[in-house]
């Protein structure tokens, strides 16, 4: 299969799978990047993984961090002396385990082991995404965040590598008064003294301090030959969840926000950041395919076929709206199945072999829109009404937007979709809206506007009207209704 840089028509972008967790993501933006700088200390890091329970992940047993181990004592202790040394006084044995404790994040549905949390950094080092998600050949979200956060610049490209070196910089340096600094460096600490000797991807931790200042000092420089244009197709769209998710980013990861957020709480806004933009974007790029497809059916011209990429995406209806009348799963997987299949029809050696352009986007149109009237059109008329096809894409988007628990301790706050039986709605957690709302202010404890929520929602694809919208906030607690204020209703900052 040719190469998307062939087909002007096929934005690059690596395919994504279901991540089992998005803590995950993480480490795999800080292998990756050490790997780039040619700095990764055994591939084998990628398959690090936190045991769960005894027994848990035996094939992996040689990559294992012991946080919850049946025999986690000698990192325990390890990370205790340290702590000790730092305080200068004798702890009980206890605190080892308490402090290792802070390393894990919620447990996954029917994952085999706890994810290792971002909001401690040495948490960042404990897994790799192979490790995480049992696969040994997993997505590369490395590349895939890279790209979408470049498809959002507002330049018109961006570093490939700047999603990474922001999200980075923000979880690894030490912000001044966080309590969790102190525990941080003891528990680096701790596993550095424990993995010495070890071999393998256990063995690398050793240095993962190191690890940590080779990433910052990478952070700050500037990468030759690394640019991400906006693929020709999305270049003039106005309203794309890239533009979201590249601003929510930017801003997140700046220093005002990071030392305004309490550690777990920012990382619990970074995962919902990636989240929607993993979702929405991917999401996005199916229902682009469909549509152009479609349009190369109805012989529509390239400007017809750019217009029909308009919004929205998703309805979100008020909550006494019947479900049936909410569903919106009919159309995520109509938009996945045709999408997908279109995606390999275009790619395909058969169609790749006659196409004739300079090279342009509409000039390759053009042409396939030429080639269609002849066997080509049997072939894009059975791609676009296939009922199965692009199965790990749609995996990706309801993993990445539904909510996984809503009642429990480990409730999901941060989801957008939520199914009712057959049916998949709008209706986001209790968080989703503030993360969004907060989002749309550059700095911390500045007000935001209806408007403005109104304006991130449409650009991220999602269509809904000003009651249901106040009533969500006001359940927020970031507004009281005013009904002569329209879109100038001021939302309360959360921070």
């Amino acid at each position: 299969m040719p190469s998307n840089s062939q087909n002007p028509l096929v934005p690059e972008i690596n395919r994504p799978e279901y991540f089992g967790n998005s803590d995950a993501l993480i480490s795999d933006l800080a292998w990756h990047s050490l790997e780039v700088q040619k700095l990764l200390p055994d591939k084998s890091v990628h398959s690090l993984v936190l045991e769960a329970a005894p027994g848990v992940r035996a094939k992996s047993s040689g990559n294992s961090v012991p946080v919850r181990s049946a025999e986690p004592a000698a990192l325990e202790a390890a990370v205790l002396a340290k702590l000790q040394e730092r305080l200068g006084r004798v702890l009980p044995p206890s605190a080892g385990a308490a402090l290792l404790d802070n390393c894990r994040a919620v447990r996954p549905e029917k994952a085999e082991a706890y994810a290792a949390t971002s909001a401690v950094w040495p948490g960042v080092f404990l897994q790799g995404m192979r490790g995480a998600s049992n696969k040994s050949n997993p997505a590369n979200y490395f590349q895939i965040i890279g790209t979408l956060y470049a498809w959002g610049a507002p330049t018109g490209s961006a570093d490939a590598h700047r999603a990474a070196k922001r999200i980075l910089r923000a979880v690894l340096r030490e912000v001044a008064g966080d309590p969790v600094a102190g525990v941080a460096t003891a528990i680096a600490s701790g596993v550095g003294a424990w993995a010495e000797g070890k071999p393998g991807a256990v063995g690398a931790l050793r240095d993962i301090e190191s690890h940590r200042s080779n990433l910052l000092a990478w952070c700050d420089s500037v990468d030759a030959d690394t640019q991400v244009a906006i693929p020709e197709p999305f270049a003039n769209q106005q309203r794309t969840p890239f533009i979201w998710m590249h601003r929510a980013l930017t801003n997140l990861s700046s220093d005002a926000w990071r030392e305004a957020l309490p550690s777990r709480r920012w990382a619990d806004w970074l995962s919902c950041i990636l989240r929607t933009g993993i979702g929405l974007g991917f999401l996005y790029e199916m229902r682009y395919f469909r549509q152009l497809g479609q349009a190369l059916l109805s012989g529509k011209n390239w400007e017809e076929a750019q217009r029909a990429l308009s919004y929205p995406m998703l309805p979100w209806f008020a909550r006494g709206t019947a479900t049936s009348e909410r569903d919106v799963a009919g159309r995520i997987r109509q938009w996945v199945q045709g999408g997908d299949n279109v995606r390999r029809w275009l790619l395909s050696p058969r169609l790749s072999e006659e196409l004739t352009s300079d090279g342009s986007a509409e000039a390759t149109y053009q042409s396939v829109l030429r080639l269609i009237q002849g066997d080509e059109r049997a072939q894009l008329e059975k791609a676009l009404t296939a009922q199965s096809g692009g199965a790990n894409v749609k995996e990706t988007i309801n993993y990445a937007l539904q909510c996984r628990e809503r009642f429990s301790a480990e409730a999901d706050l941060y989801s957008l979709l939520m199914r009712r039986g057959r049916y998949q709605i709008v209706d986001p957690a209790e968080e989703w809206v503030v993360v969004v709302a907060a989002m749309c202010c550059e700095k911390p404890g500045q007000p935001t506007t209806l408007g403005a929520l109104r304006s991130a929602l449409a650009t991220i694809g999602i269509e809904t009207t000003r009651d249901v919208l106040v009533a969500e906030l006001e359940r927020a607690g970031l507004s009281r209704s005013a009904h002569d204020a329209d879109d100038a209703l001021e939302i309360t900052p959360s921070f």
